[in-house]
């Protein structure tokens, strides 16, 4: 029985395939059949990869400008408040410093005196408190939006009890980066520690 099976399988007879014409005809109708089998066709499939090509086009066009365009957050100092009853400049083509000459302190270097951006400024600021007989450094704040200042802040060491020559140095960057510096300004100030 089992060489009965053996033989009948022998048997079956494969088409015979006569030149490339046909074979051609034979593989391409098998195409067809295995596309219409699945419900695409030869322009069909034609739409569906032109439709990817597009959408890869478009994938790496986003990404490349988010990549070449990536706006960065201004590093704004975290101790920013909205200061009110500040000056306030009222022309966009000119910045306005704040007219301080005071910056009161105690032993510990807490200061109590407000830094601040006057409201309307097409800047931010950033302080710089130097000691002028040593050129030291006290304070450098973040970056102060119009409107904004520090109610406090500490100096980056202790003075003893007296009244020192200060300078502060303000540098601004645009509102519309951060990045872009603009003009500065820098104003005397004594510095009273109590």
């Amino acid at each position: 029985m089992i060489k009965e099976k053996e033989k009948k399988t022998e048997k079956k007879e494969r088409p015979e395939v006569r030149n490339h014409a046909e074979s051609k005809a034979v593989g391409t109708e098998g195409l067809r059949n295995r596309n219409a089998i699945f419900g695409v066709t030869a322009i069909g499939s034609r739409i569906i990869i032109g439709v990817l090509v597009i959408a890869l086009v478009a994938a790496v066009g986003t990404v490349a400008y988010l990549l070449t365009h990536r706006t960065t957050e201004p590093d704004v100092d975290p101790s920013v408040v909205q200061i009110s009853g500040g000056s306030k400049n009222t022309t966009t083509d000119s910045i306005q410093l704040p007219g301080i000459t005071t910056i009161e302190a105690d032993t510990s270097g807490n200061v109590s005196t407000i830094l601040y951006n006057p409201e309307g400024n097409p800047c931010y600021f950033k302080y710089n408190i130097v000691l002028d007989d040593s050129n030291q450094s006290l304070f450098t704040s973040g970056l102060i939006p119009p409107g904004d200042g520090l109610n406090g802040f500490t100096l980056n060491q202790a003075l003893a009890a007296g009244t020192y020559s200060v300078t502060l140095n303000i540098s601004t960057t645009s509102t519309s980066d951060g990045n872009e510096p603009l003009n500065g300004g820098a104003m005397k100030a004594k510095l009273v520690v109590k």
